[in-house]
């Protein structure tokens, strides 16, 4: 696998480039990834956004 900031080659266990220190990403960006991105982050029972927003709505 190649850091696609700078082209250095990594090594499999690394999270990010030991040379330009870019974050290596490993999933590709599909609808299904995105849509439970945003339910983990915006919809998250833990979060006060859906909260906030359904006392804005009542």
């Amino acid at each position: 696998m190649y850091c696609k900031n700078c082209k250095t080659k990594l090594s499999d266990p690394s999270d990010y480039c030991n040379k330009c220190g870019a974050r290596v990403i490993r999933n590709r960006l599909t609808f299904g990834n995105l849509f439970s991105h945003f339910t983990e982050e915006f919809l998250n029972y833990d979060n006060k956004l859906l909260q906030t927003v359904m006392a804005l709505f009542t």
